[in-house]
């Protein structure tokens, strides 16, 4: 298999609704402040991108053995300085093993039929989303692109499981992702690095593959809609698997959590996963959600995301969204200003991230609004929080709505009038 790890480009384009507003009056100083502001966030930007903090030096990765799902790793999931790395595993007495190398789940086609197998991980056994990239394009659009580049990190993502003496594979999937070669302290420096995997159904399957064009987009191209909209080229208003939305669009994951300077991940956890934003849905980099229940295990992610220890119910990895081929630190730029302020301004930090293995580009990991959030900042009783955004219940019950109505018909009070304000008190 030729390998291939994951590039995003894209022709950069601006939605309808994201056009620039025009200013008749003091049109000097509006150039010049705008000027100022760009020249400022795209100094930002590099240092983000270069890494946010210094180096530090390499990380060295001590070899041990590990059990894991009741099998014997010779190596544990970490950064290898290796071109190429051997794992040896050895299965409890009574099974054998099968694995896979390409991020799939082992089937009984995976079986090796020994009780001890020993692998040899290189770079060509990674790529399978980029192998298999069609499945995730519009080719009814030109915009449509994924490129390839060989020189960007890569990771091997090693699925094991065991097979008992019936030749039944079992249930439980050992995932452990071995990156190789790469200095990481080096390329990454500061950085946080987060390594997400799941089983390439999740994202390809066309049925059910989050990341897939798949038969939502088919469906689509057919209706008359569709048809106005690839003459147009209209990307932004294309209808795929990765457009639809809710819990039914969320699939089981595991991440880990790689600090600047750690060889061996941080924490390891089961999650869910979703597509998150609006446009953006769209682009080839797409922004996710990471999501934490009960059912993968924990419903709170304790660990230190940004400077100090929290508790998440959930986080976003965003690509930057409208912004995400110019200044994809924009957003969170215009938000720190008010830091310090009488405002809620929420965390984000740079993070690289690494789908299945395969380079995803760097992404801003933010915090996300929750009744979490409130409680810890401001000790508010979760049960009194309501979020809304674009007029959906984000946080609360769906009734929770009327609040949000009720606010809204004060735009069309007239507050000046005595007996609309004493009407308002009678209210009470």
């Amino acid at each position: 298999m030729a390998e291939k790890t994951l590039s995003v480009e894209e022709k950069g384009r601006i939605s309808p609704d994201g056009a620039d507003a025009v200013y008749e009056n003091h049109a000097g100083t509006w150039n010049s402040c705008i000027k100022t502001a760009i020249g400022i966030l795209a100094v930002l930007s590099f240092f983000l991108l270069s890494g946010c903090q210094k180096n530090e030096g390499k990380p060295e990765t001590k070899v041990k053995a590990v059990t894991q799902n009741g099998i014997i790793f010779s190596h544990e999931s970490g950064l290898y300085a290796d071109s190429s790395l051997k794992v040896h595993m050895k299965a409890p007495a009574g099974y054998t093993i099968a694995f896979t190398t390409n991020g799939t789940r082992p089937s009984a086609a995976d079986a090796s039929g020994k009780a001890e197998v020993e692998v040899i991980l290189t770079r060509e056994m990674t790529g399978y989303l980029l192998n298999h990239k069609k499945w995730m394009l519009y080719p009814e659009f030109t915009y449509s692109t994924l490129h390839e580049d060989q020189s960007l990190p890569y990771g091997v993502v090693l699925n094991t499981a065991l097979v008992d003496e019936k030749g039944t594979v079992g249930d439980k999937v050992q995932t452990n992702v071995y990156y190789l070669r790469e200095d990481y302290a080096r390329r990454f420096a500061g950085c946080l690095m987060v390594s997400v995997t799941t089983d390439a159904k999740n994202l390809l399957d066309y049925n059910t593959g989050i990341l897939a064009s798949g038969a939502v987009y088919d469906a689509w191209k057919k209706t008359d809609e569709a048809k106005k909209v690839i003459e147009k080229q209209e990307w932004w208003n294309v209808e795929t698997n990765s457009t639809q939305r809710g819990q039914k669009w969320e699939r089981p994951c595991q991440i880990q959590f790689y600090q600047p300077k750690n060889a061996l991940p941080n924490l390891e956890m089961e999650a869910g996963i979703r597509i998150r934003g609006d446009m953006s849905r769209r682009q080839n980099q797409k922004s996710f959600t990471l999501y934490f229940r009960k059912p993968y295990g924990t419903d709170l992610l304790r660990y230190k995301l940004f400077d100090k220890a929290g508790e998440y119910e959930t986080f976003a990895l965003r690509d930057g969204g409208n912004d995400a081929e110019f200044l994809k630190y924009k957003d969170i730029f215009l938000q720190d200003l008010g830091r310090g302020g009488k405002f809620t301004v929420l965390d984000s930090r740079p993070a690289v991230l690494f789908l299945n293995g395969e380079y995803w580009g760097v992404y801003l990991l933010n915090e996300i609004l929750s009744g979490k959030t409130l409680h810890t900042r401001f000790n508010v009783d979760e049960k009194n929080v309501v979020a809304i955004k674009e007029s959906e219940v984000q946080v609360g019950a769906e009734e929770d709505i009327k609040y949000y109505k009720e606010l809204q018909s004060f735009g069309k009070k007239d507050l000046t009038d005595p007996e609309m304000i004493c009407s308002l008190y009678r209210k009470q």
